[in-house]
């Protein structure tokens, strides 16, 4: 037992070490131009996800995975975001009417 405690700490210390000495990567260059963003989840969204949700509200992330091929994560995530898309357009439509 002492000796895997000894190798979990070598480990910790050694990749910490690593992230200590390393220099910091340059985030640009300064002649290359425009630095690349990340886009916001909302453009990964697919339209297949937003259509179940719609047909389904009570759709779960299988389905979603199911139905269009995405992974578990991704369709965890694309069914997460197309509820919260077409709650703020209920909402939206609700304040409107107001």
């Amino acid at each position: 037992m002492p000796a895997l405690a000894l190798g979990v700490w070598y480990w910790l210390l050694h990749g910490r070490h690593r992230r200590w000495t390393r220099e910091p990567l340059p985030l640009a260059a300064e002649g290359s131009g425009a630095v690349e963003q990340r886009r916001p989840p909302s453009i990964f969204l697919d339209e297949r996800v937003i259509d179940l949700v719609c047909a389904n509200p009570r759709a779960t992330w299988r389905t979603v995975m199911a139905r269009t091929g995405l992974s578990d994560a991704n369709s965890k995530k694309a069914l997460t975001t197309a509820r919260r898309k077409l709650r703020t357009e209920a909402s939206a439509t609700i304040e409107a009417g107001r």
